[in-house]
């Protein structure tokens, strides 16, 4: 069956380089019809256009062939236009890089007249991609991800101030301004954050001249306690030792809390999962969830499983209910999950995808 498909793609390419010529670029592209992707993520549309011989006959059939593809992507657009509300300057942005959406095209038929050239195309469209496009809005920067209600603070005092706690924080785009000296008002712009900060001196450093320190960090979100950020540090006296401990926990606290920030979303794939696995996923997220701006993988996990940071203006439990829909999940019987952190578990089925 794929040596008779790469047959039939081969004389369809032979026959479109016989009618028109070396000179144009035709995206025939046959290797997708050896693969899955193509068959999961595509559709064929087809369309008509004619070039007039006045400019000559190579000229004709370029126009011939782009008037073709641009009337296949009206119809997959008028098919999309069905599912999404579609936002007027999304699809300015469509039409006008119509070459990159009908790039996968094979010919159907081609006629020559006394002043024509007609040709009639058949157009493979990435539907689910397009479909997000199209009713994509822009996205709106919502300030601050979480709202400051203090820092609490025991033996810490020599070094840091709750000021400079929050200008650490506020610099790297995580807490809003203060109002007053230590807080600002409830509310606002992301959940309420409140740090407990203890410092303490852990004594000489054996065969050294240094001191050690510890800073240890609580955090809470609303109601909810994040695990304990503990920082270390060394100096040649207690308050350096503390000075660097400090930083090292508020580094610490700054990246947990980029983790769980109300502008993304964490995924994280349970089970045996290889790479190229979770980069299709993360490709088939990127390209078809809408409101998803951008995914990558953050890290992996001590016990193997991939960790992807989802950047999404969306909560998490729209976010959810986006990727369960995906024909990926369903198609390998992922199982989808909330966690107790406000991110998703996806846990791999007993064959593994």
């Amino acid at each position: 069956m794929a040596r008779s498909r790469r047959s039939t793609w081969r004389t369809e390419a032979a026959r479109w380089h016989r009618l028109f010529g070396s000179t144009v670029c035709v995206a025939v592209l046959y290797w997708l019809s050896t693969t899955g992707f193509a068959e999961a993520r595509a559709a064929p549309f087809e369309g008509a256009g004619a070039g007039e011989l006045v400019s000559g006959s190579v000229a004709a059939r370029a126009l011939a062939s782009a008037t073709a593809r641009k009337a296949a992507l009206e119809e997959a657009i008028a098919s999309a236009s069905s599912v999404v509300t579609v936002q007027a300057g999304q699809l300015d942005k469509v039409r006008l890089d119509w070459a990159s959406w009908t790039g996968a095209y094979r010919v159907a038929a081609v006629d020559l007249t006394a002043t024509q050239v007609l040709a009639r195309i058949e157009v493979d469209v990435d539907v689910p991609r397009l479909k997000k496009v199209l009713a994509a809005t822009a996205t709106t920067e919502t300030g601050d991800k979480f709202s400051w209600e203090g820092v609490s603070m025991s033996g810490c005092r020599a070094v840091a101030t709750p000021t400079e706690i929050h200008s650490l924080l506020a610099d790297a785009g995580l807490v809003r301004e203060p109002t007053g000296a230590d807080r600002s008002v409830e509310g606002g712009a992301g959940q309420t954050l409140h740090v407990t900060l203890s410092c303490s001196d852990t004594g000489a450093v054996a065969f050294t001249y240094l001191r050690g320190a510890k800073a240890r960090i609580v955090a809470k979100i609303g109601d909810a306690p994040m695990p304990e950020i503990v920082g270390v540090g060394l100096g040649a006296t207690p308050t350096e030792a503390i000075k660097m401990a400090v930083k090292e926990g508020v580094d610490g606290l700054a990246l947990a809390l980029a983790r769980r920030g109300s502008g993304g979303v964490r995924l994280v794939l349970k089970g045996a999962w290889r790479a190229v696995d979770a980069e299709s996923l993360v490709r088939r997220i990127r390209d078809t969830v809408r409101g998803a701006d951008d995914v990558r993988v953050l890290e992996i996990g001590a016990g193997g499983e991939f960790v992807l940071a989802v950047a999404t203006s969306a909560t998490a439990e729209r976010t959810y209910r986006a990727i369960s829909e995906l024909e990926y999940i369903r198609v390998n019987g992922l199982e989808l999950r909330m966690n107790v952190h406000g991110g998703i578990d996806v846990l791999a089925s007993t064959t593994t995808p």
